[in-house]
């Protein structure tokens, strides 16, 4: 077939899978059902594009690598014929799309965040310092990386996204 660029997008914790635990008993779990349906998964019916939503956990660890062996199935696969590979990542799927991008940036083309930051969430404490901004914490031949494989950014922050750092410094 035609190449087509492989949209891979990431919700936000609020629609990915996860459990709270509180002393030792678990008193929520969203049973990753999407309970808050997120538009922009369906919103690509209809063009030209591979889509694809991985079902992630809230974890960015763990979520980060299991995003990037799926970019790499689309990428191997005899079926597909990808010209170019979008993360887009929401809240907290920023969070896991970044940390894609910091250990595996030949896989991605072009990256749009919507309401998140780079990296693990900060916490109140920490707005407004160096510590908010987990770029920071990237080595140089992280950051050299992104040059060098041309990586496109469109970075988009809601007001009141409790993940993004306008939301913690308003709170301070």
């Amino acid at each position: 077939g035609l190449p087509m660029p492989l949209v891979i997008y990431l919700t936000g914790a609020g629609t990915s899978y996860w459990e709270r635990y509180e002393d030792g008993n678990l008193i929520a779990n969203n049973y990753g059902t999407n309970l808050s349906f997120d538009y922009a998964v369906t919103c690509w019916v209809g063009y030209d594009v591979i889509a694809a939503t991985p079902h992630v956990t809230n974890n960015i660890a763990t979520s980060a690598p299991e995003v990037a062996r799926v970019i790499e199935y689309f990428l191997a696969s005899p079926d597909f014929n990808v010209s170019d590979v979008v993360l887009i990542g929401n809240s907290n799927g920023t969070s896991i799309s970044t940390e894609v991008i910091r250990t595996h940036p030949e896989l991605v083309d072009a990256f749009i965040s919507n309401n998140g930051r780079f990296g693990e969430r900060r916490t109140p404490e920490q707005a407004g310092t160096e510590q908010e901004d987990t770029l920071l914490s990237w080595t140089e031949e992280e950051l050299n990386a992104l040059v060098e494989n041309d990586i496109s950014f469109w970075l988009i922050n809601g007001e009141w996204d409790n993940s993004a750092a306008a939301y913690f410094s308003q709170k301070t």
